[in-house]
């Protein structure tokens, strides 16, 4: 199928055009897995005049549920009024059961409600919408009835919507998006097989999809009421038993309606991803036994390490060291055989007879994980922090006075190299990657499968970049033909070409070429932990880390950090001390032990 223009000097009806083309892709794709009910839209859709059609397209883009008539106008649709009779024929359009009261008043205005008080209750400038409401409906005010319309068939096109795109997070935007380049996806080849195999594929996925997004707006809630505040005394900022009881009632609620584990691959990842932040928002609630419960029904990383943090909190020894074990011998991540190991060898000092042991003759964790770790190369410094800049921006005028010249990368200098040197290899068309015309990437990146599934490209791609100036060279071409579209591993903004070039010149090609292979080990976890800074001084780079006063390396920093120093590449943490703070000091060596 070919993309529709969005042209509206040419193709003024383009949203109708791109409509089309998303239920045509989905009936082609999915017609056995269709109800009647869908496929009876379908038809009737169709034989709606080309002005009704396009005003239902219209109205589904704009916010509802309700539409006021006498608001409807658009400049290419004729004969509005007939296009809604057409609608409402055929109920795709609803004008019945809208005459309520509440429903009338929040389709007005402020405006319009205070014309509709008595002169002596009206004080326009004292009054919010919400006061001038009360009046209305405590006054028994007579509220004139505007003709309103809401949409029909609103489930259904969620399921369509949910088919093209397997997620609720996109819509007919990204047509336009893509087209105006403010997010142009790349051109990959779509796999003829199927995303959902099944209808109850599709109905697990749309339930898990509800949840989540009621367990979002929940477990921001809990998050902030549960929030420690840095400096006490803030009592305030901790949720009350009571308020804790309530979210742990409504967060029952929704664990209650978790569907069974879908067989399917990429939906029993999204659940694993649910149960996993469900989790966290019992444990923060201190509700233990449910959150113990749910850790054990995924194993997404980081859910085993959360699991063996929750026994060691409840002092289930027992249970942690078996955990341990377990991953050791299984290890999902590098993350996890660190945890695990770092668990059994404290477990085992601190046990007097000895109790708990690293099992002998476990397996290697991945890429020598298990191999002892150099120390992390830590600097302090010192200088009056100013707390309306970022430590980061201070620090890099700090290299400035030593003639050194600094930028903020993170994690995008390595990442954005590996994307714009295997950006062909990426999109390339591996079964099960590509469903629908606007992935961000494969379907299959955060897999586990990723790598394997591209093997031999990768490993040809790396022989080749290991020649001089070929890195450099890939790059170049790859960034000027593709510069802006939507790559997973490359953020256009952050570094300019010049900027990649530089370093590709300076670096061994073999060491970044361990730098992708360690990507490509876990692209869901080994994207981050990158060190803020690149930092210059003549043709020699250093990668650094800064933490401010009170800031504490993180486990996944820590782990690149030694990375680096174990293949060579110059690498440091670098400590800022506050002037300003006597106790800095003290803070200083309890981070270089830390």
């Amino acid at each position: 199928m070919v993309m529709p223009s969005i042209d509206p000097d040419t193709t003024p009806l383009y949203y109708l055009d791109n409509f089309r083309y998303l239920i045509t892709f989905v009936a082609a794709r999915y017609h056995n897995l269709l109800n009647a009910r869908e496929k009876l839209f379908l038809t009737q859709f169709s034989d709606l005049p080309l002005s009704a059609q396009a005003l239902y397209v219209r109205l589904l883009q704009r916010k509802g549920p309700y539409f006021r008539v006498d608001k409807i106008r658009y400049a290419e649709i004729p004969a509005i009024e007939a296009s809604l009779e057409s609608l409402c024929q055929q109920d795709f359009a609803i004008s019945s059961g809208l005459n309520q009261t509440h429903v009338q008043v929040a389709m007005r205005n402020k405006t319009e409600l205070l014309e509709l008080l008595p002169r002596n209750q009206c004080k326009p400038g004292q009054l919010n919408r919400s006061q001038v409401v009360s009046l209305i409906v405590a006054g028994d005010v007579e509220v004139p009835r505007l003709k309103l319309v809401r949409l029909g068939f609103l489930d259904i096109l969620d399921r369509f919507n949910f088919l093209f795109f397997g997620n609720s997070n996109q819509n007919l935007n990204e047509f336009v998006l893509h087209e105006i380049g403010v997010m142009p996806y790349e051109a990959y080849a779509i796999d003829s097989a199927k995303l959902f195999r099944q209808r109850s594929d599709i109905d697990d996925a749309l339930c898990l999809n509800m949840i989540k997004g009621l367990a979002r707006k929940l477990g921001a809630e809990i998050m902030e009421a549960t929030r420690k505040p840095r400096k006490l005394p803030a009592p305030e900022a901790i949720a009350s038993p009571v308020q804790r009881a309530t979210y742990s009632l409504q967060l029952d609620a929704l664990i209650d309606i978790l569907p069974a584990r879908p067989a399917a691959g990429f939906l029993s990842n999204q659940f694993d991803s649910l149960v996993l932040k469900l989790a966290g928002y019992c444990e923060r609630l201190e509700n233990l036994a449910t959150a113990r419960r749910l850790y054990g029904l995924t194993q997404l990383p980081p859910a085993r390490e959360k699991l063996g943090r929750l026994y060691q909190k409840i002092n289930d020894l027992d249970a942690l060291q078996q955990l341990c074990v377990a991953m050791l011998a299984d290890p999902k991540t590098e993350a996890e055989a660190v945890f695990a190991e770092k668990k059994l060898i404290k477990l085992a000092s601190a046990t007097a007879d000895n109790h708990f042991r690293v099992p002998a003759g476990r397996p290697a964790a991945p890429a020598s994980k298990s191999a002892v770790k150099p120390a992390v190369n830590i600097e302090t410094i010192a200088f009056a922090v100013r707390e309306e800049d970022s430590i980061e921006s201070q620090v890099i005028d700090w290299y400035g006075t030593q003639n050194k010249q600094a930028q903020f990368v993170e994690n995008h200098l390595f990442t954005g190299l590996f994307g714009l040197a295997c950006w062909d290899i990426i999109f390339s068309p591996v079964p099960g990657a590509f469903f629908h015309p606007f992935q961000r990437g494969p379907a299959d990146l955060y897999s586990g499968q990723f790598r394997q599934a591209r093997r031999l490209a990768f490993e040809k791609r790396f022989t080749e970049l290991l020649r001089q100036g070929q890195l450099e060279i890939q790059i170049s071409q790859c960034f000027d033909e593709k510069v802006g579209r939507i790559n997973p591993f490359v953020n256009w903004r952050r570094i300019a070409l010049s900027d990649y070039c530089r370093f590709a010149e300076a670096i061994d090609p073999l060491l970044l070429i361990q730098v992708f292979g360690r990507i490509l080990d876990d692209p869901r976890h080994h994207c981050s932990g990158f060190p803020d800074l690149l930092v210059w001084h003549g043709n020699q780079f250093e990668l650094v880390e800064v933490k401010g006063p009170g800031d504490r390396l993180q486990d996944h920093q820590r782990r690149w950090q030694q990375f680096f120093l174990e293949i060579g590449l110059p690498a440091k943490v670098l400590h800022v001390v506050d002037q300003n703070d006597s106790d800095e000091s003290g803070a200083a060596a309890s981070f270089r032990h830390a």
